[in-house]
């Protein structure tokens, strides 16, 4: 028996030319499990990956998920922000990310 928890969904910002100047440093490339198209993993979404703490980890575009809570409010019900998230937002608005 896994001591993993349920399946992770990671909400993640579709690449493209506009939403490079939102991506924060060290940020990788993935599939939305909904749509197929390509979508930035930060560090922390990385790390989560990584962890072993879920059996499965996906990962949907914020349009997806719109669209999602649309039809089902309730798939927001267990929401969280990933460890590390928000201080890479706040490195990144001070202009501590290293892209460029």
């Amino acid at each position: 028996m896994s001591d993993a928890e349920p399946d992770a969904v990671l909400v993640c910002l579709r690449v493209s030319e506009d939403s490079i100047g939102s991506v924060v440093a060290g940020s990788v490339q993935r599939e939305c499990f909904s749509c197929g198209c390509r979508v930035w993993l930060s560090r922390s979404g990385q790390a989560l990956e990584s962890s072993g703490k879920h059996a499965v980890v996906k990962f949907r575009c914020l349009e997806c998920v719109a669209s999602a809570v649309e039809e089902d409010p309730e798939i927001l019900k267990n929401a969280t922000v990933v460890p590390g998230a928000v201080q890479e937002i706040g490195e990144h608005m001070r202009g501590n990310s290293g892209l460029r």
